[in-house]
């Protein structure tokens, strides 16, 4: 890439800071760059020529006055590709997605707030109710389940948690959700170090499975299901041992993880065994297992702090 079209840094060192009210009456919120209140039409331009940078693949711009009220333009952008652009009016059923060239997306973008500028910023009329309590309690659980998980990419985030409550919650406040707690899992990953809780669990799951024991993570989504579809991979599997989607919620929400396990074709004492076995290893793993070697009892690893990182 040449130097003429290099993402510039976000840095605001040149710009407008929070709370400017000389700029553009919106606000911009980048990926990893927080959120800038009423940038300069400059300022604007230089935050959407980032975009497609590895930190910065997208971009959002909402009016100041109503910044959840469902009318907003953002991009999405990965290395010089188009953007892949949505802009919407306050109406969720008319959200409209469209690819931008790169020549032509600073004016989009500038054109955009421009317009609601001259415009006197009149969402009024368009600006949804603050959602019920209950609403956002569900938008921001369902969201950081999801986002904890370390399956789903952004976008797909945010569209899973948009058709999770529908016409209920305008589909600029479920984005704002899903950036709120996608930022605070970047922020935690940028601080951590050393190993997680759940690259421990990685580790005690890849030895289980060395050691002739099936062991299956975020297994299926609930316990019966989960032992209607368990069976031996290998004619080398002794038993079984797994958590599945309900338990990898329960652990997200600090309660630790639960372990279910078993021998197959084995009685009461080869379970206990492949137990025993299974605790061994998470205590040698640095992890604690608390399990009073009732083999019709599950396996607890408590505590579990829920870490994974976010895919690129």
């Amino acid at each position: 890439m040449d130097s003429e079209n290099t993402p510039i840094s976000p840095s605001s060192e040149d710009g407008p800071g929070p709370g400017n009210h000389d700029g553009l009456p919106v606000n911009v919120t980048t990926e990893g760059g927080g959120t800038e209140v009423r940038p300069t039409a400059d300022r604007l331009a230089r935050l959407v020529g980032f975009v497609g940078a590895p930190s910065c693949r997208w971009i959002t711009v909402s009016p100041a006055d109503a910044p959840d009220a469902g009318v907003f333009i953002q991009a999405w952008r990965v290395g010089d590709g188009d953007y892949d652009v949505e802009t919407g009016d306050g109406t969720p059923s008319m959200i409209v997605s469209r690819p931008v060239p790169r020549e032509e997306i600073v004016d989009a973008f500038v054109g955009w707030a421009t317009r609601l500028a001259d415009s006197g910023n009149a969402t009024g009329e368009r600006a949804a109710p603050e959602p019920d309590a209950e609403v956002l309690e569900d938008a921001e659980e369902f969201a950081r389940l999801l986002v904890c998980r370390g399956e789903a990419r952004f976008e797909e985030a945010v569209r899973e948690v948009a058709e999770h409550v529908g016409d209920r919650l305008p589909a600029a406040r479920a984005r704002r959700i899903v950036q709120d707690v996608w930022e605070g899992i970047l922020r935690d990953q940028e601080t951590a170090t050393g190993p997680t809780d759940c690259d421990r669990l990685d580790e005690v799951f890849a030895e289980l499975r060395m050691n002739g024991i099936e062991a299956l993570q975020d297994y299926s989504c609930c316990q019966s299901c989960a032992l209607d579809g368990i069976a031996p991979s290998a004619d080398r599997d002794r038993g079984f041992v797994f958590y599945h989607g309900q338990d990898t919620d329960r652990a997200i929400g600090g309660g630790g993880l639960m372990l279910s396990y078993g021998a197959f074709g084995g009685d009461n004492e080869a379970t206990a065994a492949i137990g025993r076995e299974v605790v061994g290893l998470i205590e040698q793993a640095g992890l604690t297992a608390h399990w009073d070697g009732d083999p019709g009892k599950r396996i607890e690893i408590s505590p579990m702090e829920w870490r994974q990182p976010l895919p690129r």
